[in-house]
């Protein structure tokens, strides 16, 4: 992952990053989101992390990078064993990606009303993708 976040640290303009399958888990998560802290304004547009295990700590530190992922078009956390107080973080900054209007967070382990709460009090024009 510290090669990722270096690429990261060079390349403002990506737009698409997949690093789905990747056993990234939640120090890996902390490492892409440091880097793209470091990186600013990111003009990335599709970040799809899924299946990686990311699980409420990785989910996270993950929130936090999001922020500056303003121009975010969709953002796929499918399959990462992400509970309530993950989903929590990430529903957190929603209301700072204004161009999102794709999350997918599939096959974790939430329970269902916490995506409705999030989904009504900070997200009302995102497309919710669950089960």
């Amino acid at each position: 992952m510290v090669s990722l976040a270096l690429v990261l640290l060079r390349c403002g303009s990506l737009l698409h990053l997949d690093v789905s399958h990747n056993a990234v888990h939640a120090d890996g998560a902390k490492t892409l989101t440091e880097a793209m802290s470091e990186q600013g304004d990111l003009a990335l547009r599709h970040f799809e992390i899924g299946c990686n295990r990311l699980e409420d700590a990785g989910a996270g530190s993950l929130a936090e990078g999001l922020a500056d992922c303003c121009e975010m078009e969709e953002l796929i956390l499918e399959q990462n064993s992400i509970g309530e107080a993950g989903i929590a973080a990430v529903a957190a900054v929603l209301d700072r990606i204004p161009q999102l209007q794709l999350l997918d967070v599939s096959g974790n382990i939430f329970q269902a009303r916490c995506v409705c709460v999030s989904r009504v009090c900070l997200c009302a024009a995102v497309c919710w993708r669950t089960l």
